[in-house]
């Protein structure tokens, strides 16, 4: 099977059996969908009643695989994280993988490639390649399922990719998996010849990532080699630090990192601060201009939101760069201590 590769190039009947191979779940609903893939999809028969994967079509061409255990999690998810006009999605139920009782996976280790590959080969290729959002829910993984997502993406030769994982504490293969793959920036240089490099290296995933990069858990000699049009960090380790923003600001304003016009950082403070000594040491040694956003904060108590049991608010700045860019920073903070930070630099 090749990145090209169609589930509507084949005849019918091989169209058929293909898809016929997801046999722990069914396609729920289409919307936005070739006639050809609706015409298959209904002569497959399908028992909506026994239905775990969901898939949604948009204009975007973006497909998040989303791993829970019933459609009520994926609605949750849906609702609150996507917009479905944005997004396409789609639904694997991990209780019809792995029996709890037994401990036994119901799937062998190689279900990855030919049964889940047909199936988002087939979309992928339908929405003309479009970008991959890849998120971790529900229950631990287990390793073989781990294995099997790593051979779907090593067959597809994913062009974009984003990880994103959703809470802070992960298992060793879970770990493992990123780790896998992730694109190793301290050593290969992403937007030159990747495809070479990283297949000279001997690493089993080939991933190309241009313009869009989205990382986890780095150190800033990382960040500050990314030289991304949109960057996307999740730092819950934390090792990302308030200096260590506070030097990316500074390579970023003295005209290093051109390229990048957005970026986004969500970390964990190590030890918690006041909010004035936690912008004092973003800004040390920056020029800065609080925006009107910050001010209106300022005024008004409805600024502040609840949140997982904590006080939250945002703030609004501008920072200018030697070239005359200007560039929208906003910290959205835990109150009134900070003990973890959403940071975004856009250039609007």
């Amino acid at each position: 099977m090749t990145s090209a590769f169609s589930l509507l190039q084949l005849p019918r009947h091989a169209q058929t059996r293909a898809i016929g191979h997801l046999d722990f779940g069914s396609i729920l609903s289409f919307s936005m969908c070739s006639e050809d893939c609706k015409a298959l999809i209904q002569d497959m028969k399908i028992d909506s009643r026994k239905c775990k994967i969901v898939v949604l079509f948009s204009e975007s061409n973006r497909i998040a695989l989303h791993f829970g255990n019933d459609i009520a999690d994926f609605q949750d998810f849906h609702s609150s994280q996507l917009e479905p006009t944005e997004t396409v999605s789609v639904v694997f139920s991990t209780e019809q993988l792995y029996n709890v009782a037994s401990g036994k996976w119901k799937l062998p280790v190689s279900f990855g490639s030919w049964k889940i590959l047909p199936f988002i080969q087939h979309f992928y290729s339908l929405l003309g390649r479009p970008e991959l959002n890849l998120y971790f829910r529900g229950p631990e993984q287990h390793p073989r399922q781990l294995d099997a997502l790593e051979n779907v993406f090593e067959d597809m030769k994913i062009s974009r990719m984003t990880l994103n994982r959703e809470s802070i504490d992960f298992s060793n293969e879970q770990k493992t998996l990123f780790d896998k793959l992730l694109v190793p920036v301290t050593r290969i240089n992403l937007f030159q010849t990747v495809a070479e490099k990283f297949l000279k290296s001997g690493h089993k995933v080939l991933i190309k990532n241009h313009d869009h990069l989205g990382v986890s858990d780095l150190c800033l000699n990382d960040i500050l080699s990314i030289n991304s049009e949109f960057v996307s960090v999740q730092n819950y380790g934390g090792k990302f630090t308030v200096k260590d923003l506070n030097l990316y600001l500074k390579h970023w304003i003295n005209g290093l990192n051109h390229k990048t016009r957005y970026i986004e950082v969500a970390s964990l403070l190590i030890s918690k601060m006041s909010r004035p000594a936690f912008f004092k040491a973003i800004f040390c040694g920056i020029e800065y201009a609080k925006t009107r956003e910050y001010v209106e904060a300022a005024r008004y108590k409805d600024s502040l939101i609840k949140y997982h049991g904590q006080r939250e608010m945002t703030r609004g700045f501008t920072i200018n760069r030697k070239n005359g860019t200007t560039a929208y920073v906003y910290f959205h903070i835990t109150h009134p201590l900070v003990s973890s930070f959403h940071f975004i630099l856009a250039i609007e």
